[in-house]
């Protein structure tokens, strides 16, 4: 159930990162880009926090809200390591 924290969450920020050659604060984003991705991250968020209520026929169960903490900060971690480190290598 954290894989389901998990990639929503480091899909979008791989398009933050993807989408300029520099750091991903160097150009703003877009206001829809910005809107759908805080839309999407909170929505997420709260259906790994509720899964288990929500989809007990699916076996799924809830993220407790330390391992969505830990998700959350695993993909902040990734995302700079990504966005600073391995785009310098590649550019």
């Amino acid at each position: 159930s954290r894989l389901l924290a998990w990639l929503p969450l480091s899909g979008f920020l791989t398009i933050f990162a993807a989408r300029t050659r520099g750091s991903c604060w160097s150009r703003a984003p877009g206001h829809l880009l910005s809107l759908a991705s805080v839309l999407a991250l909170l929505i997420t968020t709260l259906v790994a926090a509720k899964a288990g209520t929500w989809s007990d026929a699916f076996g799924i169960g809830a993220v407790r809200s330390g391992s969505l903490g830990f998700v959350w900060a695993y993909v902040a971690v990734s995302f700079l390591i990504q966005d600073l480190a391995v785009k310098r290598a590649v550019y």
